[in-house]
This record gives structure tokens, C-alpha cells and sequence, in this order.
């Protein structure tokens, strides 16, 4: 049987022996001269080659073709064509420069193929970038399940006010993030897509873009999943009907059906925090949260406003209440975190490698040296005494808006580190004894996630983002503050990227999960 080496053989870049390399010939007169193996596949015209010595053995070309090829070395034939007769060559012999290999079905990867749909949980950016590249990988059989009735997230149809603008920038905010080829869009259809969309600007190029992509022919809303568990190999998905998150429909009955892969994307903004203060029914002003659009803003116009928190939703109720002609606006805080300034989120966003904290500090004294405060001695910065880095560690992330720093700066705003202890008639007591009189008492304390979600995907560990270490189990668990010496964006844009490509490596190729397992962190 003729051997037909193709022409223009693929390099694979890999050069024999490596570092270590087990079964290479050693402690005789071998030559170490350079030369190229190629590999073709028996019974077809596939063909690679690789970059060995004259020395390198049988053994070591099987071992390298088990790595790439997930297989056992003892699985990998190699004959070599002599005379008239192909000869099967053995692991110490060094290895010809054409042979022929068998038990290989391709030297391209295989994907895995599935007996049932796979499944995304969640309707948001994450969700909807996901199910985008599950397409791009060639896969239709899909099933997404959202808790609300649209697209967009419950982070922005339900916690986000009417008033919410992205903080960060649309370059890193959009659909098509993922895919690095596309542009950032300046129009979703015939709206504006502005450098800061508000909430509902944001909500209508989700939806728009999933239905360019088809995404609402994949997609059950207004179900809840309940549980998923392992089954035979598959996953059994139990869902309910909601009117949204956590809402049920009263007599509705659940259902099940059977799914081969998971990635779900539940969000972490779910409920908001609550406290209560004394003296609250004593205030005869409005109380309110400033979350999930729960505050009138109409009722602020031309009042004196306090603020209780420091975390982005307080940024942001700052630049909304001086939109409103709030007359004053006091910040309480426990701690006065750091805020982000646009032209430094720009900055962060627009670099291809990560921003040292020390520059991200300079950036930020900008805006804060006109309110009179010293970024480094920010309860959150850690540093030397050369100040040669920085370690920027907080329980919030960065809000974005440079109107904070102007209403500081024009006095309209006024930052008070202390606690609030009660209230009395329109007025707050604070635990270091001043009094702060105001009409309007919005707590802007942000949000918490729900465990429910454990529940819900029967997470015992996480391991890595993977429930159970199981790879065809993925879960993006979303991170609360800031903890880093280097910045590469203040969006969860860039976040989502690499998240939706680990999600669907493995379900393409899960048998790679051997490799990455056992240096993951559990959780």
C-alpha cells in the first residue's frame, strides 16, 4: 500500500524532544540534528508534522499524539512504509521521517454530540452572548429559560431605575463584544446607541440584537427553573411559570424536561438590602430605597436629600438627584469608597493590557483633588511608603459619574463618614452625635443575590465556575467590589468574553476537563 504524503504539510509548532521529555534515546552517540517528522493518517489524506531530532523515538511521537488527541499512547499505531510492506515500529525505535499512523479517527478535534438539548439559564448580556457563540460553533438545539418576559436581565428590567445609565462605555457594553471582529455599534436599528445608554436604551439592544439572532425561537420566558439535577448522563430541568423573578402564576403547574448541558447565567442583583432605623415613623418626610425603581424622584425636586451608603447605586442617586434639582444632597457612609471618573473608566477600558493601580490613582486624583480629598488615603488603598503600588480593596465597585465629583466641588453635595443612629423629624442623628436635617431619606445600600440559585442548580461546590466539577455544569457567579492591583475594565463586559468560551469549550470538548480540574479553586 502506497503512502501519499500531501503537499504543503501543516507545521503543528511543536519540536521534539521538550523539557523532560520521556522515552527519548539518551546516554549513547545519538545525534541530536534537527530534521521534521510527518504524521499522516492511515486511510486518508490528513497530515501533520512536527519538529524532532534524528534521535527521538517511536515513543515519544505516540505520547504527544495521545496529549493532543486525548488518547492512551498504547491506543497510537505507528508503521513506517519498508520495501514493499508496511512495518509496524515499536516504542524505541527512532521514529522515520514519513510514517503512518492508525487509531486516530482525525487530527481534528471531534465535538461531542448530545442526545438532548443544551440548556442556558438567564436572559442577560452573558445568556444571550453565550447562546451567539453556541451558534458560531455550529449548535441549534438550544433551550433558554428566562424568569421574566423579555430579554435584558434582572439586574435591568427589575433593579435598575428608570433613571439608571450604563456607567461604563458602550465599546464595552454591547452584544457583539465577544466577537472581536464586529464594530462597536453607534445604533441599535433606528435608536441612538449613546457612549452612556440609559436602562431602557440598554433593555432594547439586548432584545434587538437576540432577535437579529434568532435568539427568541430558543427561549421560554416567564419559567423558572427549580432544580436541576444529574440524571443517566443528562440533566433533569424542573421549572415553574413566573410572572417574573421569584413570582410565581398562582395554580400554574410545573413541568420537566431532560437537557444534555448546562451554562447558566442567574445574576447575583437580585433582591435589595434592607434596614429599618429608629424613628423612622417619626420622620414626616419620604423614605425610600434607591433601588429596583422604587424612588420618586419627583417628590426630591427642590428638597434637601440624604443619601445613606456608599457603594455605585449612592453614585449614581447622586447624579440622579441633582438632575432633579435636588437642593442639597448629603452622603452618609460607613466608609467612603472610591468612585470611578469617566475619562479613567475610558482610560481602563481602552488599554490592552490591565492599568497599574498606582496610574488608575493618579487618574482618579484628577476629579478628587477639586473635592479635597486624597485618593491615597482611601480607607480601601494599600500601599508603601514609596507609594511604588497600589491595592485597591473594597466591598463596592467603582460607580462611574463625574457629576459626583462636580456637585462635591460646587458644594451641592457634601460626603459625612459617620453612621446613622436614628431619626426625628426630618432629621438624621448620627452615631458621632451630628444632626443632618433633610426631607428626603433615600438608603442607597445596594443589592444581594439569592441563595436560591444554590438550590435551584443544586450547588454543593464550585470549582472553578463549574457546579460540582462537573464541565457541562457551568455557572458565571458575578463578583461584588474590588480587589486588584491592575485594571483591565470597570464593565462586566470583558468579564462575560472569556466566561462564554470556557462555558462552551467544554461543551464542545469536555473531555479536556482532565487537564484544568485539579488546578481550579473549589468553592
Amino acid at each position: 500500500m502506497a503512502v501519499v504524503v500531501p503537499e504543503n504539510v501543516a507545521h503543528t509548532g511543536i519540536y521534539l524532544p521538550m523539557k523532560q521529555q520521556d522515552g527519548h534515546l539518551k546516554s549513547m552517540n545519538f545525534s541530536d540534528t534537527d530534521r521534521t517528522c510527518t504524521v499522516v493518517l492511515e486511510g486518508s489524506e490528513e497530515a501533520m508534522s512536527l519538529g524532532v531530532k534524528t534521535s527521538t523515538t517511536v515513543a515519544e511521537i505516540q505520547d504527544i499524539l495521545a496529549s493532543m488527541f486525548q488518547k492512551y499512547p498504547t491506543d497510537i499505531i505507528l508503521r513506517h512504509k519498508n520495501g514493499a510492506y508496511m512495518r509496524t515500529l515499536r516504542a524505541r525505535d527512532e521514529v522515520p521521517s514519513v510514517v503512518t499512523v492508525a487509531g486516530l479517527k482525525s487530527f481534528g478535534r471531534v465535538t461531542k454530540k448530545y442526545d438532548h438539548p443544551l440548556f442556558v439559564l438567564g436572559g442577560g448580556l452573558g445568556a444571550i452572548q453565550c447562546m451567539i457563540d453556541m451558534q458560531l460553533r455550529g449548535r441549534t438545539d438550544i433551550i433558554c429559560m428566562e424568569a421574566h418576559a423579555d430579554f435584558g436581565g434582572h439586574s435591568w428590567i427589575r433593579a435598575a431605575n428608570k433613571f439608571t445609565k450604563l456607567q461604563t462605555e458602550r465599546g464595552t457594553y454591547h452584544v457583539d463584544y465577544c466577537q472581536p471582529w464586529k464594530p462597536v455599534p453607534f445604533k441599535i436599528g433606528a435608536m441612538d446607541y449613546k457612549t452612556w445608554p440609559s436602562r431602557d436604551a440598554l433593555l432594547q439592544m439586548m432584545r434587538e440584537n437576540a432577535r437579529a439572532y434568532g435568539l427568541y425561537d430558543y427561549t421560554m420566558f416567564n419559567n423558572q427553573v427549580e432544580k436541576v439535577t444529574a440524571k443517566n448522563g443528562a440533566y433533569a430541568v424542573q421549572y415553574v411559570p413566573t410572572e417574573e423573578l421569584w413570582k410565581y402564576k398562582e395554580d400554574a403547574d410545573g413541568s420537566m424536561m431532560m437537557v444534555g448541558f448546562v451554562s447558566a447565567w442567574p445574576g447575583f442583583l437580585h433582591l435589595p438590602n434592607m434596614v429599618d432605623f429608629p424613628g423612622e415613623d417619626e420622620f414626616g418626610g419620604y423614605i425610600e430605597y434607591s433601588s429596583f425603581d422604587k424612588v420618586d424622584y419627583d417628590l426630591c425636586i427642590g428638597k434637601v436629600c440624604s443619601l445613606y451608603g456608599h457603594g455605585a447605586f449612592t453614585i449614581e442617586n447622586v447624579r440622579t438627584l441633582v438632575e432633579h434639582r435636588a437642593s442639597k444632597v448629603y452622603v452618609v457612609c460607613r466608609t467612603r469608597n472610591l468612585s470611578g471618573t469617566k475619562m479613567a473608566s475610558w482610560l481602563v477600558g481602552s488599554q490592552p493590557q490591565p492599568l497599574p493601580g498606582t496610574v488608575l490613582l493618579e487618574a482618579f486624583s484628577k476629579m478628587y483633588n477639586l473635592v479635597g480629598f486624597d485618593v491615597w488615603s482611601a480607607q480601601s488603598v494599600h500601599t508603601d511608603s514609596k507609594r511604588s503600588f497600589a491595592q485597591i480593596a473594597q466591598k463596592t465597585i467603582f460607580g462611574v459619574t463625574d457629576i459626583y465629583f462636580l456637585a462635591g466641588y460646587y458644594e451641592l453635595m457634601v460626603c459625612v463618614v459617620d453612621e446613622v443612629k436614628r431619626l426625628t423629624h426630618q432629621c438624621l442623628h448620627t452615631k458621632k452625635g451630628k444632626k443632618i436635617e433633610c426631607e428626603v431619606f433615600i438608603k442607597a445600600i445596594g443589592t444581594k443575590p439569592s441563595f436560591k440559585v444554590d438550590k435551584q442548580l443544586c450547588i454543593k461546590e464550585v470549582v472553578g465556575a463549574w457546579i460540582n466539577g462537573d464541565p457541562l455544569r457551568f455557572v458565571q457567579l458575578g463578583a461584588k467590589g474590588v480587589q486588584a492591583r491592575n485594571f483591565g475594565s470597570f464593565s462586566v463586559g470583558p468579564g462575560f468574553a472569556p466566561s462564554v468560551q470556557q462555558s462552551n469549550w467544554f461543551m464542545d470538548n469536555p473531555e479536556d476537563w482532565w487537564a484544568v480540574h485539579d488546578k481550579l479553586p473549589p468553592n
